[in-house]
């Protein structure tokens, strides 16, 4: 993930994320939302064409825990994050599908990555201010997890 970032957001966390896990060797056996088929989609028997995973980098946590991760306890700081969890936002007032990133270090300008490098527990002020906003979720790669 951290090589594919760049320096501002592209709105596509939930596939930088995504496609970090699978080159980690994890796979998702959950089925993706059904979404409109484009010109580069291959559909399915039925005629349906899927997201790989979640459509929202909110909805991500089924997909994390089908891969082999398990969800750990946290508060708005992410605290107790170590390299290599992944957290989840839920959507908030002005980031309706949320966003998702991976902790690559404890201090630094690359502390969390997603399709950008963030500097600090992402959207600090705005998410930490944000009456709305519900505490994110933290998910840890399980010492069972099956990698392909």
């Amino acid at each position: 993930a951290l090589k594919s970032a760049g320096s501002k957001s592209t709105g596509a966390s939930q596939h930088a994320v995504r496609r970090a896990v699978e080159t980690a060797g994890l796979r998702s056996l959950l089925q993706g939302a059904v979404k409109t088929c484009t010109l580069a989609d291959d559909s399915d028997q039925r005629g349906y064409c899927r997201w790989p995973w979640a459509a929202a980098a909110k909805d991500m946590g089924e997909f994390l825990l089908s891969a082999g991760f398990e969800q750990v306890p946290t508060d708005k700081t992410l605290g107790n994050s170590i390299r290599g969890d992944i957290a989840v936002w839920p959507a908030w007032s002005t980031y309706v599908h949320g966003h998702v990133a991976i902790k690559h270090s404890d201090s630094g300008s690359e502390q969390w990555v997603s399709d950008f490098k963030h500097g600090s527990m992402v959207y600090p002020s705005l998410y930490l201010a944000a009456s709305d906003a519900a505490s994110p979720m933290l998910y840890r790669l399980r010492e069972d997890a099956e990698m392909l």
